[in-house]
Protein backbone atom coordinates (compact mmCIF):
# COMPACT_ATOMS: atom_id res chain seq x y z
CA UNK A 1 0.00 0.00 0.00
CA UNK A 2 1.64 2.86 -1.08
CA UNK A 3 -0.96 6.31 -0.99
CA UNK A 4 0.06 8.14 1.33
CA UNK A 5 2.38 11.03 0.97
CA UNK A 6 3.65 13.07 4.10
CA UNK A 7 3.83 15.95 1.67
CA UNK A 8 -0.18 16.27 2.49
CA UNK A 9 0.42 16.23 6.40
CA UNK A 10 4.03 18.20 7.08
CA UNK A 11 4.02 20.78 9.48
CA UNK A 12 0.41 19.94 11.08
CA UNK A 13 -0.24 19.38 14.85
CA UNK A 14 1.58 15.95 14.85
CA UNK A 15 4.40 17.05 13.15
CA UNK A 16 4.96 20.12 16.23
CA UNK A 17 4.52 17.19 18.65
CA UNK A 18 6.75 14.47 17.82
CA UNK A 19 9.18 16.93 15.92
CA UNK A 20 9.55 19.06 19.11
CA UNK A 21 10.56 16.24 21.03
CA UNK A 22 12.71 14.52 18.45
CA UNK A 23 15.19 17.95 18.97
CA UNK A 24 14.92 17.51 22.56
CA UNK A 25 16.20 14.25 22.50
CA UNK A 26 19.04 15.23 19.87
CA UNK A 27 20.19 17.81 22.09
CA UNK A 28 20.24 16.12 25.10
CA UNK A 29 22.30 13.22 23.56
CA UNK A 30 24.72 15.73 22.25
CA UNK A 31 25.68 17.43 25.59
CA UNK A 32 27.59 14.34 26.45
CA UNK A 33 30.04 15.41 23.46
CA UNK A 34 30.40 11.65 22.22
CA UNK A 35 29.24 9.74 19.33
CA UNK A 36 25.80 8.64 18.51
CA UNK A 37 23.75 7.12 15.93
CA UNK A 38 20.29 7.41 14.62
CA UNK A 39 18.09 5.04 12.41
CA UNK A 40 14.74 6.73 10.86
CA UNK A 41 12.49 4.10 10.13
CA UNK A 42 10.30 5.88 7.70
CA UNK A 43 12.20 8.65 6.28
CA UNK A 44 9.47 10.24 3.32
CA UNK A 45 10.49 13.18 1.46
CA UNK A 46 13.06 14.38 4.03
CA UNK A 47 12.36 18.60 2.63
CA UNK A 48 8.66 20.20 1.85
CA UNK A 49 7.86 23.27 0.29
CA UNK A 50 4.89 25.08 0.94
CA UNK A 51 3.96 25.81 -1.91
CA UNK A 52 4.29 22.56 -4.04
CA UNK A 53 0.62 21.38 -5.47
CA UNK A 54 0.73 18.42 -2.84
CA UNK A 55 0.95 20.24 0.05
CA UNK A 56 -1.86 23.23 -1.01
CA UNK A 57 -4.37 20.77 -1.47
CA UNK A 58 -4.57 20.22 2.51
CA UNK A 59 -2.59 22.97 3.83
CA UNK A 60 -2.17 21.45 7.51
CA UNK A 61 0.50 22.77 8.18
CA UNK A 62 -1.94 26.29 8.61
CA UNK A 63 -3.14 24.19 11.81
CA UNK A 64 -0.06 23.69 12.61
CA UNK A 65 3.51 25.33 13.09
CA UNK A 66 2.33 28.14 10.80
CA UNK A 67 0.02 29.02 14.52
CA UNK A 68 3.22 29.85 16.16
CA UNK A 69 5.93 30.43 13.78
CA UNK A 70 5.50 33.91 14.58
CA UNK A 71 3.78 33.89 17.86
CA UNK A 72 4.57 36.89 19.91
CA UNK A 73 4.20 35.10 22.89
CA UNK A 74 6.73 33.73 25.09
CA UNK A 75 7.82 30.06 23.93
CA UNK A 76 8.18 27.26 25.99
CA UNK A 77 11.91 26.01 25.48
CA UNK A 78 11.23 22.74 23.95
CA UNK A 79 9.22 24.95 21.30
CA UNK A 80 11.38 27.80 21.09
CA UNK A 81 14.28 25.36 20.16
CA UNK A 82 11.66 23.37 17.77
CA UNK A 83 10.62 27.00 15.62
CA UNK A 84 14.75 27.95 15.67
CA UNK A 85 15.52 24.37 13.83
CA UNK A 86 12.83 25.03 11.33
CA UNK A 87 14.63 28.75 10.76
CA UNK A 88 17.40 26.96 9.44
CA UNK A 89 15.73 26.22 6.58
CA UNK A 90 13.78 29.74 5.64
CA UNK A 91 14.60 33.47 6.03
CA UNK A 92 11.22 35.32 7.20
CA UNK A 93 8.74 33.66 5.92
CA UNK A 94 7.68 29.99 6.37
CA UNK A 95 8.37 28.24 3.02
CA UNK A 96 9.98 24.90 3.54
CA UNK A 97 9.68 22.39 6.29
CA UNK A 98 11.99 19.91 7.61
CA UNK A 99 11.03 16.40 7.94
CA UNK A 100 12.95 13.82 10.70
CA UNK A 101 15.98 13.43 8.16
CA UNK A 102 16.98 17.07 7.84
CA UNK A 103 15.72 18.04 11.42
CA UNK A 104 18.80 15.35 12.10
CA UNK A 105 21.34 16.63 10.01
CA UNK A 106 20.85 19.97 10.99
CA UNK A 107 21.49 18.76 14.24
CA UNK A 108 24.15 15.97 14.47
CA UNK A 109 27.53 17.42 15.63
CA UNK A 110 28.37 14.06 17.30
CA UNK A 111 26.80 11.28 14.49
CA UNK A 112 28.37 8.68 13.90
CA UNK A 113 26.23 6.87 11.38
CA UNK A 114 22.52 7.82 10.04
CA UNK A 115 20.46 4.94 8.87
CA UNK A 116 17.12 6.46 6.46
CA UNK A 117 14.59 4.12 5.67
CA UNK A 118 11.58 4.76 2.96
CA UNK A 119 10.16 1.90 1.43
CA UNK A 120 7.20 4.35 -0.49
CA UNK A 121 9.04 4.17 -4.23
CA UNK A 122 8.15 8.26 -4.65
CA UNK A 123 9.50 8.90 -1.41
CA UNK A 124 12.57 7.44 -1.61
CA UNK A 125 13.34 8.82 -4.55
CA UNK A 126 12.98 12.57 -3.52
CA UNK A 127 14.82 11.13 -0.08
CA UNK A 128 17.72 11.00 -2.02
CA UNK A 129 17.76 14.00 -4.24
CA UNK A 130 16.87 16.44 -1.00
CA UNK A 131 19.93 14.80 0.55
CA UNK A 132 22.43 15.12 -2.35
CA UNK A 133 21.33 18.87 -2.95
CA UNK A 134 22.35 19.60 0.58
CA UNK A 135 24.74 17.40 1.48
CA UNK A 136 27.07 20.23 1.54
CA UNK A 137 25.50 21.77 3.87
CA UNK A 138 26.03 19.22 6.35
CA UNK A 139 29.46 18.66 5.62
CA UNK A 140 29.60 16.80 9.60
CA UNK A 141 28.16 14.29 8.41
CA UNK A 142 27.74 13.53 4.58
CA UNK A 143 29.95 10.41 4.64
CA UNK A 144 27.46 8.93 7.33
CA UNK A 145 24.58 8.87 6.01
CA UNK A 146 23.22 5.62 4.82
CA UNK A 147 19.58 5.86 2.41
CA UNK A 148 17.57 2.46 2.71
CA UNK A 149 14.91 1.78 0.09
CA UNK A 150 14.01 -1.46 1.86
CA UNK A 151 11.00 -1.80 4.65
CA UNK A 152 12.89 -1.37 7.99
CA UNK A 153 10.77 -3.37 10.43
CA UNK A 154 12.76 -6.42 8.60
CA UNK A 155 15.70 -4.70 8.52
CA UNK A 156 16.12 -2.93 12.20
CA UNK A 157 17.50 -5.18 14.55
CA UNK A 158 19.56 -6.69 12.20
CA UNK A 159 21.01 -3.14 12.59
CA UNK A 160 21.49 -3.38 16.80
CA UNK A 161 23.09 -2.78 18.84
CA UNK A 162 24.33 0.44 17.49
CA UNK A 163 28.26 0.50 17.01
CA UNK A 164 28.58 3.96 19.30
CA UNK A 165 26.76 1.86 21.91
CA UNK A 166 24.29 5.45 22.17
CA UNK A 167 21.39 6.11 19.82
CA UNK A 168 17.89 6.83 19.18
CA UNK A 169 15.75 4.47 16.68
CA UNK A 170 12.57 6.92 15.43
CA UNK A 171 9.80 4.94 14.79
CA UNK A 172 7.26 6.62 12.44
CA UNK A 173 5.09 4.97 10.46
CA UNK A 174 1.96 5.91 8.11
CA UNK A 175 -0.04 3.17 10.09
CA UNK A 176 -1.82 2.98 6.25
CA UNK A 177 -1.42 -0.72 6.98
CA UNK A 178 -3.10 -1.78 9.78
CA UNK A 179 -0.88 -4.55 10.21
CA UNK A 180 1.71 -1.50 11.49
CA UNK A 181 0.24 -1.31 14.78
CA UNK A 182 1.01 -5.38 15.30
CA UNK A 183 4.60 -4.99 14.32
CA UNK A 184 5.41 -1.92 16.81
CA UNK A 185 5.08 -4.16 19.20
CA UNK A 186 7.04 -6.92 17.68
CA UNK A 187 9.85 -4.94 16.71
CA UNK A 188 10.49 -3.37 19.76
CA UNK A 189 10.16 -6.68 21.58
CA UNK A 190 13.03 -7.60 19.61
CA UNK A 191 14.95 -4.38 19.10
CA UNK A 192 15.07 -3.96 22.85
CA UNK A 193 16.71 -7.27 23.63
CA UNK A 194 19.90 -6.71 21.57
CA UNK A 195 19.69 -2.85 22.53
CA UNK A 196 18.03 -2.38 25.92
CA UNK A 197 19.66 1.10 26.71
CA UNK A 198 18.82 2.69 23.61
CA UNK A 199 16.86 5.20 23.02
CA UNK A 200 13.49 4.62 21.16
CA UNK A 201 10.76 7.23 19.90
CA UNK A 202 7.45 6.22 18.61
CA UNK A 203 4.58 8.03 17.23
CA UNK A 204 1.25 7.46 16.60
CA UNK A 205 -2.18 8.64 15.43
CA UNK A 206 -4.89 9.17 17.74
CA UNK A 207 -7.94 8.17 15.45
CA UNK A 208 -11.37 6.34 16.21
CA UNK A 209 -9.96 3.22 15.38
CA UNK A 210 -9.85 0.28 17.80
CA UNK A 211 -6.16 -0.65 16.62
CA UNK A 212 -4.55 2.78 17.55
CA UNK A 213 -6.39 2.77 20.87
CA UNK A 214 -5.50 -0.77 21.94
CA UNK A 215 -1.62 0.06 20.65
CA UNK A 216 -1.70 3.04 23.24
CA UNK A 217 -2.85 0.65 25.94
CA UNK A 218 -0.32 -1.97 25.23
CA UNK A 219 2.97 0.52 24.63
CA UNK A 220 2.27 0.75 28.28
CA UNK A 221 1.49 -2.52 29.65
CA UNK A 222 3.80 -4.78 27.31
CA UNK A 223 7.23 -2.69 27.98
CA UNK A 224 6.43 -1.99 32.23
CA UNK A 225 9.79 -3.20 32.55
CA UNK A 226 11.93 -0.54 31.06
CA UNK A 227 11.49 3.01 31.49
CA UNK A 228 9.24 5.03 29.74
CA UNK A 229 7.50 8.45 28.83
CA UNK A 230 4.20 8.68 27.35
CA UNK A 231 2.41 12.27 25.86
CA UNK A 232 -0.46 12.14 23.42
CA UNK A 233 -2.01 15.68 22.25
CA UNK A 234 -5.75 15.97 21.48
CA UNK A 235 -6.67 19.44 19.07
CA UNK A 236 -10.22 18.86 18.78
CA UNK A 237 -13.20 16.59 19.40
CA UNK A 238 -13.09 13.05 18.00
CA UNK A 239 -14.73 12.00 14.70
CA UNK A 240 -15.54 8.77 12.74
CA UNK A 241 -13.31 9.82 10.30
CA UNK A 242 -9.76 11.85 10.79
CA UNK A 243 -6.72 12.79 13.15
CA UNK A 244 -8.20 14.49 15.92
CA UNK A 245 -4.28 14.08 17.97
CA UNK A 246 -1.55 11.59 18.42
CA UNK A 247 1.06 10.09 20.71
CA UNK A 248 4.36 9.61 21.46
CA UNK A 249 5.79 7.10 23.72
CA UNK A 250 9.36 7.08 24.48
CA UNK A 251 11.60 3.98 26.16
CA UNK A 252 14.28 5.00 28.39
CA UNK A 253 13.78 8.57 27.70
CA UNK A 254 15.92 11.82 28.51
CA UNK A 255 15.44 12.53 32.29
CA UNK A 256 15.07 16.62 31.03
CA UNK A 257 12.03 15.44 28.60
CA UNK A 258 8.81 15.37 31.42
CA UNK A 259 9.89 18.84 32.52
CA UNK A 260 9.91 20.35 29.46
CA UNK A 261 7.09 18.83 28.44
CA UNK A 262 5.04 19.88 31.45
CA UNK A 263 6.12 23.41 29.92
CA UNK A 264 4.91 22.84 26.61
CA UNK A 265 2.35 21.13 26.26
CA UNK A 266 -0.53 23.43 27.63
CA UNK A 267 1.09 25.96 25.22
CA UNK A 268 0.38 23.65 22.43
CA UNK A 269 -3.16 22.75 23.63
CA UNK A 270 -3.89 26.98 23.77
CA UNK A 271 -1.95 27.36 20.40
CA UNK A 272 -2.97 24.78 18.77
CA UNK A 273 -6.44 23.20 19.86
CA UNK A 274 -9.59 23.87 18.25
CA UNK A 275 -12.48 23.49 20.26
CA UNK A 276 -13.16 22.78 24.05
CA UNK A 277 -12.33 18.93 23.30
CA UNK A 278 -8.35 19.73 22.90
CA UNK A 279 -6.44 18.47 25.48
CA UNK A 280 -2.88 16.62 26.30
CA UNK A 281 -2.02 13.67 28.72
CA UNK A 282 1.69 12.77 30.21
CA UNK A 283 2.61 9.91 32.09
CA UNK A 284 5.91 8.11 33.13
CA UNK A 285 6.94 5.23 35.00
CA UNK A 286 10.38 7.12 36.05
CA UNK A 287 10.17 7.68 39.90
Amino acid sequence: MHSYRHEFHFGNHADVLKHSILINILEYLQDKKKPFDFIDTHSGAGLYCINSNWSQKNCEYKNGIEKIWNSKEKLPQIIKNYIDVIKKFNSVKLEKYPGSPFIVMSLMKYAKFLNLFENHPSEIHLLKNNVNLYLNKFNNIKKNICINYEDSFQKLSKLLPMKSRRGLIFIDPSYENKLDYKKIILILKSSLQKFPNGIFMIWYPKIQNLFAINLSRKLENIFVNHKWLHTNLSIHKPYNIGMYGSGVFIINPPWTLYKNLQESLPFLVKNLGQDKFSNYSLKTNIK
